[in-house]
C-alpha cells in the first residue's frame, strides 16, 4: 500500500501515553497522515487494569463483559469509523474490540491492520480467535510469523518495535537531577519473581527499579513507582548501566520495547540474551548480553570500570538506533507490507 500526504488513518488503542499507540500515532503524523486516535479505555476508570489484563487472558471473560461494560466501546468505535472513513484502520493490540466490531469495520472496505507486540504470549486465549478478521497483522518475533499464517491469519509479517528520537535521546540533565537519579544498575519495568531474582544477584551495586507491583520484591529497596516518557529518558541518562531483563514467556522469542527505549535514550544495555536481537544490533560491539546471574555480575562489575569502552558500546548503539530503529522507519515498512 503506498504511503501518500494526507492518508486518512484511524489508530485503535487502549490510550496513548507514551506507549506503542503514541509513538505510532507520532511517526503516522511525521510521515504526513490524518490521524485519529480511539482510546477504548477511555471512561474505564480504575476497572482498566482488570479488563486489560483478563480481556487478553481469557475469551470466557471478553465474552461476559462484552454485553455488560464493552458493548459501548465497540459500538462507538464502530460509530466513529463509519463517521471519520478512515483509508486505513490500524488496531494496537485490540484486546476487548469484538469479533462483531472487526467484521462492522471490514465492511467499510479499508484495510484493516492489527499490530501486536505481545505475541507470542495470548496465542490461545486471544490471537487465534480473531487472526482471520484482519487482512494483515504484525507481530513483533519473527519465529511466530509462519504459526499464526498457519492458525489462519491472511498475511503476518515481522514488525519490531523501535525508538522516538524526539524522545528518547540523550539529555543535558542538571547536576540535581542527574545526582538524584544516578544509579550503577537501572531497571524499568513490571515486578516478576524472575526479575526480582537478577536483580537481587547485583546486590553489592546500586540498582534502582522503577515499575508496577514491586512492593512484591521483598529484599529491594531503591524502588520506585513506574517511569514513563522524559521522566524514564532522565533514568537511563543517569545510569551507568540498563539492565533489559525479558519477561520469561518473552525470553529467547523477542525484543522488547525497553530494549529500544533505552539504547535509544544512550543507555549502555545488559541484556539477557541474544536471541532476536542480532538482527538488530551487533552483539559484543553495540550490546552486551549474560547467560546467567554470574555472568552478569561478572559483566556488571567489568563495564562499571571500564567507562571508556561502555561508553564505545553505548555510542554505537545510540547511532544505529536512530539510523535504523525509529518508529517512522516501522510505520513506512508497515505501509510497504500491506
Amino acid at each position: 500500500m503506498k504511503l501518500r500526504e494526507g492518508m486518512r488513518v484511524l489508530l485503535v488503542g487502549a490510550k496513548c501515553r507514551y506507549n506503542l499507540e503514541h509513538y505510532t500515532f507520532s511517526a503516522l503524523k511525521n510521515l504526513g497522515c490524518q490521524v485519529k486516535f480511539y482510546g477504548y479505555y477511555n471512561g474505564l476508570g480504575h476497572w482498566e487494569d482488570p479488563v486489560r489484563i483478563l480481556g487478553t487472558r481469557s475469551p470466557q471473560f471478553r465474552r461476559f463483559i462484552t454485553p455488560i461494560a464493552l458493548g459501548r466501546i465497540n459500538r462507538n468505535l464502530v460509530t466513529e469509523a463509519i463517521r471519520w472513513k478512515p483509508d486505513i484502520i490500524l488496531v494496537i493490540k485490540g484486546e476487548i474490540i469484538s469479533p462483531e466490531a472487526l467484521k462492522k469495520l471490514k465492511s467499510l472496505g479499508c484495510p484493516l491492520i492489527l499490530w501486536f507486540p505481545d505475541d507470542p504470549r495470548y496465542t490461545n486465549s486471544y490471537i487465534k480467535h480473531i487472526l482471520h478478521l484482519y487482512d494483515d497483522i504484525f507481530v513483533v518475533s519473527k519465529q511466530t510469523v509462519k504459526m499464526y499464517e498457519k492458525l489462519g491469519a491472511k498475511r503476518a509479517h515481522y514488525l519490531p518495535m523501535g525508538c522516538d528520537p524526539s524522545i528518547h535521546r540523550r539529555l543535558d540533565l542538571t547536576n540535581e537531577e542527574r545526582l538524584s537519579l544516578e544509579r550503577d544498575l537501572c531497571f524499568i519495568g513490571t515486578f516478576s519473581r524472575h526479575r526480582a531474582k537478577v536483580i537481587k544477584s547485583l546486590k553489592k551495586y546500586r540498582v534502582g527499579v522503577w515499575g508496577s507491583f514491586w512492593g512484591f520484591g521483598l529484599g529491594i529497596k531503591d524502588k520506585h513507582s513506574s517511569a514513563y516518557g522524559p521522566e524514564m529518558v532522565k533514568i537511563y541518562n543517569s545510569s551507568k548501566i540498563a539492565l533489559n531483563i525479558h519477561d520469561q514467556t518473552d525470553y529467547g522469542i523477542k525484543t522488547n520495547m525497553r530494549l529500544f527505549e533505552s539504547i535509544g535514550s544512550g543507555s549502555f544495555v545488559l541484556s539477557d540474551g541474544e536471541n532476536g536481537l542480532k538482527d538488530l544490533f551487533e552483539p559484543k560491539k553495540e550490546i552486551i548480553c549474560y547467560t546467567d546471574t554470574n555472568n552478569l555480575a561478572e559483566l556488571a562489575e567489568y563495564y562499571l570500570a571500564e567507562t571508556s569502552e561502555r561508553r564505545k558500546i553505548a555510542d554505537l548503539a545510540y547511532n544505529r538506533a536512530h539510523s535504523e530503529h525509529t518508529y517512522n522507519k516501522r510505520l513506512q515498512k508497515l505501509f510497504q507490507s500491506i
